[in-house]
C-alpha cells in the first residue's frame, strides 16, 4: 500500500518544478515519467521529468535536481529530436515506453499535443514486425529448452529457459492486442491472454522436486509441448507477411523489416525451427525452411 505522505511530497515537488519550467520561454512542454505518473510510489521511487525545448537548445540532454531531499532527473529534448525519438517506434526502449504511460504536466504547443495522441498507436506494419520478433525469440529459447530437456536431460537448464520463452510469447500477445509493452511482459501477457500462460508458464510454480531433488519431467515436457502447440496455432497469423511474399515471389529476396535487429535470417529460422504446418508446403520449394541444428 502506498504511503499517502510520500505521494503528497512527490506531488508538491512536481508542482513546484512544473511552475518553474512553465515560466521558461524556450520550454514547450513537460511530461512526468515513471512510477509517479502511472504506478504506486515508495521511498526509493525516482522522480523523472522530460522537458521539451525549442530547437535552438544546445545544452546537455540530462540534468539532476535536488529538491527537498529528493533527486529529480530531467531529460531534455529539442522539439525536433523529441519527435524523431518518439516517432521511431522503439518498443524495446525503456524510455520510449515510459512516454507511452507518461502524464503531461503542461504543453504550450497544441500541435505537439495532437501529435502525442497518435504517437503510440500500434499500426499494422509495426504490429507485424514485433510479432515476428517475438515469435523468432520464442522459437530460439524453445530450441534451447528442448535441447536441454531431450538431449542433455538437464531439467534445471530447461526450467531456466521457460520464462524467456514466456516473455517472447507475451511480446506476441501484447502486439496482437495492439498494446505497448510494459517493463513486466509476462503479467501484461497474462492479463491479455490468461489461458495461454496457464499452459506455458504458470505450471512452473507448481513444480515440486521428488526425494532426489529432481523436478517432474512430465510437467516440463507438457510445458514444452504446449509451447509448440501455441506456435503452431499462431504461425499462419504471425508469418502472414512472409508467407504471402513467398507465395508471390518464390523466394525471400527483397523481403526486409529494417527494425529487426537479428535480421531476416532469424525470422526465417523462427519459422523453420518450429517445424510448423503452415510452412510445410513451402519446404519442398525452399530449402532454407529446413530445420537447423544446434
Amino acid at each position: 500500500m502506498e504511503n499517502p505522505q510520500i505521494r503528497e511530497q512527490y506531488n508538491h515537488i512536481i508542482e513546484k518544478i512544473k511552475i518553474s519550467l512553465h515560466t521558461e520561454k524556450q520550454c514547450i512542454a513537460a511530461y512526468l515519467l515513471g512510477s509517479a505518473s502511472h504506478d504506486l510510489l515508495w521511498e526509493w521511487s525516482d522522480l523523472q521529468i522530460a522537458v521539451i525545448l525549442e530547437d535552438g537548445y544546445r545544452g546537455k540532454p540530462y540534468y539532476s535536481l535536488y529538491e527537498e531531499d529528493l533527486i529529480v532527473a530531467l531529460n531534455l529534448y529539442s522539439l525536433t529530436a523529441f519527435k524523431e525519438f518518439i516517432g521511431a517506434f522503439c518498443a524495446d526502449d525503456y524510455l520510449w515506453k515510459a512516454f507511452a504511460k507518461s502524464t503531461k504536466l503542461f504543453s504550450k504547443d497544441p500541435m505537439l499535443d495532437e501529435w502525442m495522441e497518435d504517437a503510440f498507436y500500434v499500426g499494422e506494419v509495426d504490429r507485424q514486425k514485433e510479432m515476428l520478433l517475438g515469435f523468432s525469440g520464442a522459437v530460439y529459447y524453445l530450441n534451447k529448452a528442448e535441447k536441454n530437456f531431450y538431449i542433455k536431460e538437464n531439467l534445471e537448464n530447461t526450467i531456466y529457459f521457460i520464462p524467456q520463452i514466456a516473455e517472447n510469447i507475451a511480446w506476441i500477445e501484447i502486439f496482437k492486442h495492439r498494446e505497448i509493452p510494459q517493463r513486466e511482459l509476462i503479467p501484461q501477457g497474462k492479463r491479455l491472454s490468461p489461458t495461454v500462460f496457464e499452459k506455458i508458464y504458470d505450471p512452473l510454480f507448481s513444480l515440486k522436486p521428488d526425494e532426489n531433488a529432481n523436478f517432474s519431467k512430465e510437467s516440463l515436457q507438457n510445458i514444452l509441448e504446449q509451447t509448440v502447440s501455441y506456435l503452431k496455432e499462431n504461425t499462419s497469423f504471425v508469418y502472414q507477411p512472409i508467407l504471402a511474399y513467398l507465395e508471390k515471389h518464390g523466394n525471400s529476396e527483397g523481403f526486409c523489416y529494417e527494425t529487426c535487429p537479428m535480421g531476416l535470417a532469424s525470422i526465417m529460422n523462427g519459422l523453420s525451427a518450429a517445424a510448423l504446418p503452415a510452412a510445410m508446403e513451402y519446404r519442398k520449394k525452399f530449402r532454407f525452411l529446413s530445420r537447423g541444428k544446434n
